[in-house]
């Protein structure tokens, strides 16, 4: 991490995240902060800016996501929605979570998500199908606010008119990152719903197994070992937030970039073969993630900075993705960039996002479909943001293209 002189925490640049400037633009904010150091102090704790501060703390066992102290914030400290995110797979540390993380792993390889690729690309057309010869549509409404969803009903092998209603549980959950108490009513009973789905597919799938995602993870077993009920409704959410709330927004923060940007577009027209690549900028340049969450199990210093037991840690991955230690001109937007090691949006360490692979996959096929498709695309209207200090996404893209 940084060099071992100890910094006291009021000696940091302070970040207002809490903000509405933050809200609204946080690039500015961010950059005169880590001018002044890798770290700054916030309302909510403390912010690392740096790409290696980053990723030494993501992989720091002293620092842990606390999905149920983020409920906490909420006022949820009891009850079937904490009990579920306290005990789940992102809240296990040591020989429990790695025994979770070993079991499921072959229904997560880099094998079983290839599979999806032609699924994904099925979906995807169909969806560009129902609207190609418009020449216009809000992108959100007809294409990456359906598309993940569906996708996501093929995985679990359940009907695709379940697509909206998982979505838009999800979306609800995801409001916990926002540490805002009003949205206590919906956080929770958007845990309960999804998990009584959830139980329902799972007794299901015992009953009569199939060759889908559920069905596997029920029947993954090592030396005697199989995961229990509760563990297997857990698996289902954080897939469904890995594959779809973040691939919309990640998708339509995709098209935005690339709209604004023609020549990028008849760049991966001419070099597909770059399609890989131009995720991983969009992401790093736009990434969908603005802050990852975690905080300080015990008392810690980090990069000589001392951090007390409790404190909230966020990975600024929106800063850190713009670090000119590790990018070489980081505000350029360049596609044939190689990509660098790990992606922040999908955190790393023992915690690292499991579905990443799944996510590419979809990001990859949808692009693929859309630049195969369209010979230039354009903004059509104004674009609605989704605004908030943890994330970046686009609740209305109004796209105008030309066929190819």
């Amino acid at each position: 991490m940084a060099d071992a002189t100890v910094t006291e925490s009021g000696n940091l640049p302070f970040l207002d995240v809490l903000s509405p400037e933050f809200v609204r633009d946080p690039g500015p904010m961010l950059r005169a902060c880590r001018r002044e150091h890798w770290m700054a102090r916030s309302p909510i704790g403390f912010e690392v800016l740096g790409f290696p501060e980053s990723v030494s703390m993501l992989r720091d066992e002293r620092i842990r996501p606390g999905f149920d102290k983020l409920l906490e914030i909420l006022g949820i400290t009891s009850g079937p929605a904490y009990e579920h995110m306290s005990q789940q797979v992102g809240s296990q540390e040591g020989d429990a979570h790695r025994r979770i993380r070993r079991l499921v792993q072959p229904a997560f390889s880099i094998e079983a998500m290839e599979r999806l690729r032609a699924p994904a690309r099925q979906v995807v057309d169909a969806l560009l199908d129902a609207v190609d010869e418009r020449g216009a549509c809000d992108f959100v409404a007809h294409v990456s606010g359906l598309f993940p969803g569906r996708l996501f009903c093929r995985l679990l092998n359940v009907s695709e008119d379940d697509g909206a209603p998982l979505a838009r549980m999800n979306g609800s959950i995801m409001k916990m990152f926002w540490m805002k108490p009003e949205y206590r009513g919906e956080v929770e009973a958007a845990i309960h719903e999804l998990g009584e789905y959830s139980l329902a597919l799972i007794e299901h799938r015992r009953r009569e197994p199939g060759e889908d995602f559920v069905s596997g993870l029920i029947l993954a077993e090592e030396q005697g070992d199989r995961l229990s009920t509760q563990e297997l409704i857990d698996l289902v959410r954080l897939t469904l937030t890995a594959a779809v709330d973040n691939v919309n927004h990640t998708l339509s923060l995709m098209v935005l970039l690339l709209a604004e940007r023609p020549e990028a577009w008849r760049q991966l027209r001419a070099r597909p073969e770059l399609i890989p690549r131009a995720v991983e900028e969009c992401m790093r340049y736009r990434p969908r993630v603005l802050r990852l969450t975690h905080y300080a199990a015990q008392d810690t210093v980090l990069g000589g900075v001392p951090i007390p037991a409790g404190s909230w840690v966020m990975s600024v991955v929106a800063e850190a993705s713009r670090d000119e230690r590790v990018f070489n001109d980081p505000d350029r937007f360049d596609i044939t960039r190689e990509p660098v090691r790990p992606n922040l949006n999908f955190g790393t360490g023992r915690h690292n996002c499991i579905g990443a692979y799944l996510a590419q996959i979809e990001l990859q096929e949808a692009l693929t479909a859309l630049v195969e498709r369209w010979e230039s695309i354009e903004i059509a209207g104004e674009v609605v943001p989704q605004a908030s200090n943890q994330t970046n996404g686009v609740l209305e893209l109004p796209l105008r293209w030309k066929r190819a």
